[in-house]
């Protein structure tokens, strides 16, 4: 028995029992996120307005 009045297989057996719900816990977050459409992918190349920033008189300043 340890500290709390516990039997070993007592722990191990509520321990793996854990483990398992954990485990469903997170296939059940995977398929949920599977069913969500992606995410749109972020715009490539410059993003606008930032040829202007560099050209500025300011720009120097605020950087």
């Amino acid at each position: 028995m340890n500290q709390l009045g516990e039997k070993p297989e007592e722990v191990r057996k509520r321990l793996e029992e854990e483990k398992r719900q954990a485990r469903r816990r997170h296939e059940d977050d995977d398929a949920e996120r599977s069913q969500e459409p992606p995410q749109p992918a972020p715009p490539k190349g410059p993003v606008p307005g930032d040829a202007l920033r560099e050209t500025h008189p300011d720009a120097q300043d605020r950087q």
